[in-house]
């Protein structure tokens, strides 16, 4: 088998438009072109691609049956040549350099086993929306991750060894499991660094319905975690029905804020508060499915 310096791994599920996006990105990195591959894990029921989909000459589409975009990525693991494996989601833009500087942490410290690259947010209109500020604030913060051991794999870089020394995402999630491996790998001795110049474009989220998804997604992926460490006495955090003061401190020392849309952001806070606790208690007293979308 061929070896290549790295493998670009992106799950999709039925998000063309904004791969096609991510892709001419790639094509335009200062890395070359010779050294690196990109697996695409098609998530979808369906193998098909749209055949309007243009893809550089070093992509490969696989199709990945089993739901989930941590099987899909498995997947990608499994069928990829690169001794470094780097992963981003089909939304995302990378920089022209992201590949470059990714690489260049693990060729100036040969004792780093993964690298979490910069998050920037990107908004749909000149300013943020009051949805896109909470997101940018209280989601995806990747430099806070990596303070923690953790990393999102909208933007991560990890050796290939790493997956054999701590074994592969947990395919049982359908979110939190790029935390979960990156924080089992540090916690078994593996160095995480942050590197803000290996950067990703990430668009906000744009209406409630997406960030009450997202967090409807956390929660049971939290409860999951729970309930497999098999402890049986889950509770509600009702507390967080209360008014968060905190939060609001934090949405405006971001400086992404204005007064106005300052305070739509705490709003839009508060009713992601509530809707996390209605699913705690769905899932805990109810036993309902988890929500996976």
């Amino acid at each position: 088998m061929q070896h290549l310096r790295v493998s670009v791994i992106i799950p999709t599920y039925a998000d063309w438009d904004r791969l096609a996006h991510c892709l001419s990105a790639l094509e335009k990195q200062d890395f070359p072109v010779g050294d690196f591959e990109i697996i695409v894990a098609n998530n979808n029921k369906k193998p098909d691609t749209p055949s309007g989909l243009v893809c550089p000459s070093n992509v490969v589409v696989i199709h990945v049956a089993t739901p989930g975009s941590y099987a899909a990525r498995n997947a990608a693991v499994a069928v990829s040549k690169g001794d470094i494996l780097a992963f981003t989601d089909a939304d995302c833009i990378p920089d022209h350099s992201w590949l470059s500087e990714g690489v260049k942490e693990f060729d100036n410290n040969p004792d780093v086993d993964l690298v979490a690259g910069g998050v920037r947010f990107i908004w749909q209109g000149s300013a943020p929306n009051i949805v896109e500020t909470y997101d940018s604030i209280f989601n995806l913060q990747q430099q806070n991750f990596a303070r923690k051991g953790g990393a999102a794999t909208a933007n991560l870089f990890v050796r290939r060894d790493v997956f054999d020394r701590f074994g592969l995402f947990d395919e049982t999630r359908f979110s939190g499991g790029d935390i979960d491996f990156t924080k089992r790998a540090t916690s078994g001795g593996a160095k995480l660094v942050y590197a803000e110049d290996a950067r990703i474009n990430h668009p906000a989220r744009q209406n409630l319905g997406e960030v009450i998804r997202k967090a409807r997604r956390m929660t049971g992926a939290g409860i999951l975690q729970k309930r497999q460490e098999k402890k049986n006495i889950i509770i509600p955090h009702l507390d967080r029905l209360f008014p968060s003061f905190k939060a609001m401190k934090r949405i405006y020392k971001s400086g992404n804020a204005t007064l106005v849309t300052g305070v739509g952001a705490w709003l839009v806070f508060y009713l992601v508060q509530i809707a996390r606790v209605a699913e705690q208690c769905r899932l805990i007293f109810f036993k309902s499915s988890y929500e996976r979308k």
